[in-house]
């Protein structure tokens, strides 16, 4: 079983000051930057590429009107793809399947004129593959596209609109035949995301609130307010850890906040304070290995921040300042996300328009340091009660475990069982760094050799295997020559007791 790396961070908050070659914090590490506009962006599951999403500036539209998806090559910076047209609107969300192959968009904007006011630009619903082909596209959907999302298991599509104060969610299956409509939020649907067992869909709104739906039937199973926009809850954005136990949520408005919120029973365990008084933006994004939340903090009269929060403890481990940003809206921190692969680095992107950039870095912290484990098992082993195997097993720490499968291989003296079968699961902790003690029991045996391991399975499908025990289980009484070497050490005056009490012990 593989065990936990300990992380060791030199201070509590580092102040960063200028690198003179590009203006970046001086604990990071850039890798490379290019001129592009960003609304946002996320990696392929394997980390290979960095979808973008955002402003064409390459034709000439209303501002921030015309929307643009670019496929980048991580090792090399190299634009791949070019995706989209003038009919698109401005790119707000993106997601992508779980086998990094296909790329969904919900896009839309809004122009205003002085003459004739607010109105629906354009919207749309978006699907290309990889290799750039377009597979669906929806150019007049029911309000514009403001956030999007997959389910794990790439069957359902969930797009919150909003326009004329309609927030409402679509619910497609993977054929983009819509399942029901959801009622959402007043002005729109901010964010969405899926709990990784993909069975609730979380939506956060315009309104300041949190929804937890059962997108099956369409019922609300809980819902919250993070606030109003007095306290940074407008336009709410959401991520969700990877092993489901904690939801981030934040806003834009005045006296921003950030809160961690424990999904089991929708309680907020930590609350940030990290917003501007005269108002500010911010989105979040929890690191692979979970144990910290990554937060964008864009001010209006300050430069922009990007911290790292402990989970757990909500201590804050470290603040990035990029001095490239100004107290404006036109060059602040606008989106953020992390590598699922070179979990020592992200993206993130700044500015708007022709003037906008995208940076990937690397951090020189341990922060997002791809943890070999998911589970430190201390301890595996069993005993025999009866005719049942009973398994014991304890964990000093675990990261996204799921569970464990128990299997076993039955064997002989006359033939050995190549195969292992799956006799049972037991629910893991999720991540933990407290000790946890775990058991099964077989059932009813009879008399034979048994083996088992166990198949410690994280949340994203990865695992990894036990060590093998083995029981011998026989119903009679056993010859001196069976007895474990301890019980034959025993001089010839103790062998009769010792024998009954193996016997007792072990019921046979």
């Amino acid at each position: 079983m593989k065990t936990i790396n300990s992380i060791l961070f030199a201070g509590v908050l580092t102040i960063l000051f200028n690198n003179l070659s590009y203006g970046q914090p001086a604990e990071l590490d850039l890798l490379w930057e290019r001129e592009v506009d960003v609304n946002t962006m996320k990696f392929t599951p394997d980390g290979s590429l960095l979808i973008t999403g955002g402003r064409n500036t390459e034709i000439n539209c209303y501002p921030y009107t015309c929307g643009q998806i670019k496929v980048w090559d991580v090792a090399d910076s190299a634009l791949l793809l070019t995706l989209g047209n003038f009919s698109m609107g401005l790119t707000n969300d993106i997601d992508i399947s779980s086998d990094g192959q296909r790329i969904f968009s919900g896009n839309g904007s809004v122009y205003c004129s002085a003459f004739s006011g607010c109105s629906r630009d354009r919207a749309g619903q978006f699907e290309f593959n990889i290799n750039g082909s377009q597979s669906y596209s929806n150019t007049n959907p029911d309000g514009i596209i403001y956030s999007i999302a997959l389910s794990p298991d790439n069957s359902i599509i969930a797009a919150g609109t909003g326009y004329n104060n309609s927030g409402h969610i679509n619910i497609y299956d993977s054929q983009y035949n819509l399942l029901r409509t959801l009622p959402g939020h007043s002005g729109n649907t901010s964010s969405l995301v899926f709990t990784p067992d993909g069975q609730y869909l979380i939506s956060g709104g315009y309104d300041g609130y949190i929804r937890v739906w059962d997108y099956n039937n369409g019922n609300i199973v809980y819902f919250r307010q993070h606030g109003t926009y007095l306290n940074g809850g407008n336009r709410i954005q959401l991520s969700i850890s990877p092993d489901g136990q904690y939801l981030a949520s934040t806003g834009d408005g005045y006296d921003l906040t950030i809160k961690i919120w424990k999904t089991s029973d929708w309680s907020v365990v930590h609350t940030f304070e990290a917003g501007d008084p005269y108002g500010s933006s911010s989105s979040t994004e929890f690191t692979p290995n979970g144990i910290y939340l990554g937060v964008r903090v864009a001010y209006i009269t300050n430069q922009d921040h990007i911290r790292f929060y402990k989970v757990e403890t909500g201590e804050l481990v470290r603040e990035y300042i990029d001095t490239t940003s100004t107290a404006s809206n036109q060059n602040s921190i606008r989106a953020l996300t992390f590598s699922p692969t070179a979990n020592n680095n992200f993206a993130y992107s700044i500015g708007f328009g022709n003037s906008a950039k995208l940076k990937y870095v690397a951090t020189d912290l341990s922060l997002v340091e791809n943890q070999t484990i998911p589970v430190e098992l201390v301890s595996f082993n069993t005993s025999v009660n009866s005719n049942k195997v009973m398994l014991n097993w304890i964990t000093a720490s675990e990261v996204n475990n799921s569970g464990f499968e128990i299997e076993k291989q039955v064997g002989s003296q006359q033939s050995e069982v190549v195969n292992w079968e799956r006799i049972g699961f037991v629910e893991g902790n999720g991540t933990t760094t407290e000790t946890n003690y775990y058991s099964f029991i077989d059932e009813e045996v009879s008399a034979g050799i048994y083996k088992y391991r166990l198949k410690q399975i994280d949340f994203d499908g990865s695992f990894e295997y036990s060590d093998v025990v083995e029981v011998k289980y026989s119903n009679r009484f056993l010859t001196f020559s069976e007895l474990p070497e301890s019980f034959q050490s025993f001089n010839q005056n103790r062998i009769f007791y010792s024998i009954r009490w193996f016997c007792f012990t072990n019921n046979i």
